[in-house]
């Protein structure tokens, strides 16, 4: 393998990944949209009930007893609505997560795919040839070319 192909397997698995995670990021998005969206109907449904319920009031006592009959029932709703929420919410960033480190274990594969197939310093182009010396070599490490 030439170093022209070393560098454009780099260069696409490098392309691959950020296409991962920006299709990621839009469905992550989209799943946190559509669980907003779908709060924000059940909210005006109860807002619309309440209304309702006001505009059916005869007289100043009905109009009283209003708040009181629905509070409790509406706070039990409210709760358990929330606890569902944050549980959707958990499982959309529970498979966000779960998505980048399978984007991450594919980008690495292919990296190190790359990486083992880059051809030995024998075949490095003379022109590439001061580059290469200043590169470790292969089994050794920065301070131990440094003593």
């Amino acid at each position: 393998m030439s170093h022209e192909n070393f560098a454009l397997n780099l260069c696409k698995a490098n392309g691959e990944l950020q296409l991962e995670f920006g299709r990621l990021l839009l469905e992550n998005a989209q799943r946190n949209g559509e669980l907003l969206q779908r709060s924000a109907a059940q909210g005006l449904a109860e807002a619309k009930a309440g209304i309702d319920g006001l505009q059916g009031a005869a007289d100043w006592q009905a109009l009283t007893r209003l708040p009181a009959e629905s509070f409790p029932s509406a706070v039990q709703r409210h709760l358990a609505e929330s606890q569902t929420l944050g549980q959707q919410a958990v499982q959309n960033q529970s498979a966000f997560a779960s998505g980048v480190q399978q984007a991450l274990v594919h980008w690495q594969h292919a990296v190190t795919r790359s990486g083992a197939e880059q051809p030995t310093a024998a075949a490095v182009p003379d022109w590439l040839k001061p580059w290469a010396a200043l590169l470790p070599q292969q089994g050794t490490t920065a301070v131990a070319q440094k003593e």
